[in-house]
């Protein structure tokens, strides 16, 4: 699928793409070329988000925008040489306003050309798309008819004494018999001067085309006609400006505001079918009454239209990377008892997206996953839920991550997307089209639809799109994330494949040459192990007991205040001349108080450092803890010093040795476990504790 602008402004002609981009608001790009001559590179604006849409003519002038009808495979075959040689564009307009009698082959003052009437378009639409299509690496992409001009009668055939609106609907259905439909609708609307209120007037026309709009909205007279397959279609409005009388003038009068608010406001319904673009004809210097770099004012007007968060809504259905996927049983939709929706296999830190029922399978028939297949959305992020929503289309995936680190989730991954199906019969394999495939991918179960054992990530662009360091991490986070579901080791070719080792027939591409394999898998694995060590090093401190420490309690305080360090032992209750006491013991001494009367604590040195009782109290405290369990603690190892300096706290275990992967030593504190290899002491680290 071709990568779509963000936002609906636009600018015929390179040049004024500045406008939007300093604005943060990348628009769309119309260029105009022949097609006889050599590819253009549109990368530049490709690479700066711009959408890139190039109309392809056979001639100007009496050449014709469309060839003599006996030229139609000539034709066809130029467009496919030109798109081949071409980079950063997708979609292909095929000639212009053929209902004007200048547009025709072969006209002049004296003679009218060939008259193009609605099925010799389609007949040289149906051969210039299939051309394109044909062509490698395009064939998503889209391809338009030639865009009607509004109110000209020129063009007359039976059925049909004029009526433009009438000629773009007889070209769509032409096209729909001959197989090729539009993949988008190109369209041109205008005004009738220079007045900002001219773009959202309901003025209508005069006899006999009174329904028509006789301003801006004539657009919507031409989408009325669309035909009921076409209406899930994007709509690119390729040209537009005030015309006749006024055309463009050197003020700032807000008709580009206006024009731009106008297309906005028909998109912000819903039960509207959705426009892409408006294209401001045009930027290059020529006619002054077209010429928009030359007029700064219109420039301000612009920046003006620029600042609103116009944003292109996504079409209903696009012709996505993803074919039409097989299903994993036949039919297709088996008659089952109702099932619960799936809770679990959704991944906390996707945006849960689910889809409609109709495009994945609850479950997995008992299957386990075997690998996470990674695609490429031939299009942008946005357009991806659309698509997977789409009735009339049984295609998914569990994921999608966007050049921005974003990562949506479609499937739960414990029920079955419709992203890598084949069909298998007679130990053969087939794609969803039909065709005979051989998968180069060594772990394919024979006779078992790949859906059924595999996990599906699309992402964000075109193949020829090198990844964002933020899409490859989120990428790597996400496979992470899958391996500690599902024990998926990372192994190229094996464990981790691309859709084109699956079905390199209609997918060859995919997901593209800039994937690195290698480096994704080690950094997958890498990370995914150490995160498993680091689990069962928590587990392990888990399980250790630990000496509990009140940081709220008065002997723990009053210790602190005296720099009598960690507690060594629990606290110990004891009596002395009838009353009750409490003790504890700490690095510098043991403290004791007795009980209620909390503002008279005490402290005495440990027997071994020369303390001994001056009265019945310190005496009982001394006596009473001489037989506890003293925690042993080093002040002077590497680990106490450790946690000292990353704020731990005090020690609650001894230093003890352990075994994960190699033989560890650590110790347990009051914020976390500081460990170490015993074969790299000095490499101390530290985790926070499971609780």
């Amino acid at each position: 699928m071709p990568t779509l602008a963000k936002y609906i402004f636009g600018m015929h002609d390179g040049g004024g793409e500045h406008l939007m981009l300093n604005a943060g608001k990348p628009g769309w790009v119309m260029i105009t070329q022949k097609a006889s001559d050599s590819g253009g590179d549109f990368s530049g604006y490709a690479n700066a988000g711009l959408g890139v849409i190039v109309r392809l003519n056979w001639g100007y002038g009496s050449d014709g925008t469309l060839p003599p009808s006996n030229q139609y495979d000539a034709f066809a075959q130029q467009c496919a040489n030109y798109v081949a040689q071409s980079r950063g564009a997708s979609i292909w307009i095929i000639g212009n306003e053929t209902n004007l009698r200048g547009e025709r082959p072969g006209n002049s003052d004296s003679n009218p050309g060939e008259v193009l009437t609605p099925d010799k378009i389609a007949q040289c639409f149906a051969k210039c798309r299939a051309a394109i299509r044909r062509t490698p690496g395009h064939e998503n992409d889209w391809v338009c008819q030639p865009p009607p001009g509004p109110w000209n009668p020129e063009t007359q055939y039976p059925g049909n004494g004029g009526d433009w609106v009438t000629y773009l609907r007889d070209i769509l259905n032409e096209c729909i018999k001959q197989g090729h439909p539009p993949d988008a609708i190109a369209l041109h609307t205008y005004t009738h001067g220079y007045d900002a209120g001219l773009c959202s007037s309901g003025e209508l026309m005069g006899p006999p085309y009174t329904s028509y709009h006789y301003h801006l909205r004539a657009y919507q007279d031409f989408m009325k006609v669309i035909p009921a397959s076409l209406r899930n279609r994007p709509v690119l409005i390729t040209e537009t400006q005030p015309a006749d009388p006024g055309w463009w003038q050197n003020r700032n009068i807000g008709w580009i505001q206006s024009a731009y608010k106008e297309i906005n406001d028909w998109n912000s319904n819903s039960a509207n079918q959705a426009i892409q673009a408006l294209v401001l004809f045009r930027w290059e210097r020529g006619d002054d009454r077209w010429s928009i770099s030359d007029k700064g004012a219109l420039h301000d007007d612009f920046r003006a239209a620029v600042q609103a968060e116009y944003l292109a809504p996504a079409p209903r259905a696009l012709a996505s990377a993803q074919p039409a996927q097989p299903k994993p049983s036949q039919p297709a939709k088996p008659t089952v008892p109702a099932q619960a929706k799936t809770q679990t296999g959704w991944c906390p830190f996707a945006k849960k997206r689910p889809i409609i029922e109709n495009n994945f399978d609850f479950g997995r028939n008992g299957n386990k996953v075997k690998a996470v297949v990674l695609h490429i959305a031939a299009g942008p992020m946005f357009a991806v839920l659309p698509t997977f929503n789409d009735v009339n289309r049984p295609a998914s995936a569990h994921f999608c991550v966007g050049k921005d680190g974003a990562i949506e989730q479609y499937v739960s991954i414990d029920d079955t997307a419709y992203g890598n199906g084949l069909r298998a019969k007679d130990g053969k394999w087939f794609t969803g089209g039909g065709k005979e495939v051989n998968p180069p991918w060594q772990d394919i179960v024979a006779g078992l639809n790949p859906n059924l054992y595999t996990i599906s990530i699309e992402h964000d662009g075109q193949p020829q799109d090198k990844w964002t360091p933020q899409m490859y991490d989120a990428n790597n986070r996400l496979l992470q994330w899958i391996a500690k579901q599902t024990g998926l080791n990372y192994v190229v070719h094996h464990t981790l494949i691309g859709h084109h080792e699956i079905n390199p027939i209609d997918r060859p591409n995919c997901p593209g040459p800039n994937v690195e394999w290698d480096r994704m898998a080690a950094d997958a694995n890498g990370e995914m192990r150490a995160d498993s060590v680091t689990e069962m090093i928590q587990a392990t401190a888990n399980e250790v007991p630990e000496l509990p420490i009140n940081l709220e309690s008065a002997l723990y305080k009053f210790a602190q205040t005296n720099n009598l360090g960690c507690p060594q032992s629990d606290e110990i209750d004891f009596q002395a001349s009838g009353a009750d006491f409490i003790a504890q013991v700490f690095m510098g001494g043991i403290v004791y108080v007795k009980k209620g009367d909390w503002g008279n604590l005490k402290w005495v040195k440990k027997p071994q450092e020369g303390g001994a009782g001056s009265d019945a109290a310190s005496s009982a405290a001394l006596d009473a803890t001489s037989q506890a369990q003293l925690l042993p603690i080093n002040s002077n190892s590497g680990i106490f010093k450790f946690a000292q300096a990353n704020n731990l706290g005090c020690p609650q275990s001894d230093e003890f040795d352990f075994v994960v992967d190699t033989d560890y030593i650590g110790q347990v504190y009051a914020n976390g476990f500081v460990f170490a290899k015993k074969s790299d002491p000095g490499n101390l680290q530290w985790v926070k504790k499971m609780q």
